[in-house]
């Protein structure tokens, strides 16, 4: 096919010439956008990591300052020493205001009570934080 007017060539040569600019153009916006969005999903996702480890961990402060508390409770060692499930449970009950689960064992790791249920005399298995917890008293 050959193209005689002088105006056709042009404007197909521009057009060619168009194509040629904008398409790669095109692509170099594709690939920084991408890198940018991505980029900010990463970001995003870095802040959101870091405010999920931050909230556990006040949460884990909370849950060892609380542990404290009970544990240094005149009302619930005296019912230990004394055998006394009702005052045990009072205790309990009224120091569980946002917790799911409280345990307590004695010395040997055997469980005296527990605020989520009415099982008792078990061994509690997990070593490092009972060992802790018992430890520290």
């Amino acid at each position: 096919m050959k193209i005689n007017s002088l105006g056709l060539k042009i404007s197909l040569v521009v057009t060619l010439l168009i194509a040629v600019i904008i398409v790669p153009v095109i692509l170099i916006v594709t690939v920084q956008t991408d890198a940018l969005v991505s980029g900010l999903t990463d970001a995003e996702a870095k802040a959101a990591n870091q405010t999920l480890v931050k909230a556990m961990q006040d949460y884990q402060d909370d849950a060892a300052l609380r542990a404290e508390l009970i544990s240094i409770s005149s009302d619930l060692s005296d019912a230990i020493v004394n055998n006394n499930p009702l005052v045990i449970e009072r205790v309990l009950d009224s120091n569980s205001e946002g917790l799911d689960e409280i345990t307590i064992c004695d010395m040997n790791g055997i469980v005296i009570k527990r605020l989520s249920s009415d099982e008792t005399g078990d061994r509690i298995q997990d070593g490092s934080s009972l060992a802790e917890a018992l430890r520290t008293g």
